[in-house]
């Protein structure tokens, strides 16, 4: 039964459950290290025979890679809450139909003046790889910082290797943070 458990968050999350040091693990060590209110609420899930069902409840950002390769983003039912100057991870559930394994890449567009307070990037360290596995569905974070406090809009945008924006502005998505 963990066995299959192991096998099935792999596949979900892009990770190599039968390795002698599972990513998966890392996954899970990263957010809990990083992250006590994401690791709360993720909690439960790591101990779900189907975690995607649980983890999808706290995804800040959905990335859609259609076929051709083009990225489409949109919210996810989850915000982190951010307070000035201290980072933050977004759970970002990647579901990739194209197969690709580029690195995926943040952008950020800010409008409010002319300094972006925002920093967001995907994490890319020994633990996690900012690399898509090619898995249709995986999990990436995204570390994300903001310099000044009060209600502040970005609109987010992801790329997955050259030219996969998607058509009609659909691979960005407005997100409202109140910083505290």
């Amino acid at each position: 039964m963990l066995a299959l458990f192991a096998l099935f968050l792999g596949s979900v999350c892009g990770l190599d459950p039968g390795s002698p040091n599972p990513s998966w693990a890392k996954f899970r060590a990263t957010i809990e290290q990083k992250d006590s209110i994401l690791a709360a609420l993720t909690r439960d899930a790591w101990k779900s025979e189907d975690p995607d069902d649980l983890l999808q409840k706290h995804v800040f950002l959905k990335i859609i890679i259609n076929p051709e390769g083009r990225v489409k983003v949109e919210r996810g039912p989850y915000v982190p809450e951010l307070t000035r100057g201290k980072p933050r991870l977004g759970l970002v559930r990647v579901h990739n139909q194209s197969g690709g394994q580029p690195p995926l890449e943040a952008k950020t567009h800010y409008f409010g003046s002319d300094k972006n307070p925002f920093r967001i990037e995907v994490l890319n360290s020994k633990a996690l790889s900012s690399q898509l596995s090619g898995a249709e569905v995986e999990y990436k974070l995204v570390e994300i910082q903001c310099a000044s406090p009060g209600k502040r809009e970005i609109t987010l945008g992801f790329q997955a290797g050259k030219q996969t924006q998607d058509l009609g502005f659909r691979g960005e998505t407005s997100v409202l943070f109140e910083v505290k």
